[in-house]
């Protein structure tokens, strides 16, 4: 579900990004490209009290981490 995240004074934007998706690599980029977030990458790093960032639904990362269980 996509949002707008209203920033907090001194947030940074690949905090936001770790905190909303749970990873920083590709998301920060994948939210800077947006046409709704084009005056964002002026404003970086720090953001300012009062900032929105357009925040679109992306999929998980894969981490090419694979599990397995040794006691069934």
């Amino acid at each position: 579900m996509a949002i707008f995240y209203n920033c907090k004074d001194g947030e940074q934007l690949d905090q936001i990004c770790r905190d909303i998706y749970g990873y920083s690599r590709g998301s920060v980029e994948a939210v800077l490209s947006h046409e709704t977030n084009r005056e964002l990458a002026k404003k970086m790093p720090g953001l300012a009290a009062g900032d929105v960032v357009y925040l679109p639904d992306l999929a998980p990362q894969e981490t090419g981490v694979k599990t397995i269980n040794l006691w069934s």
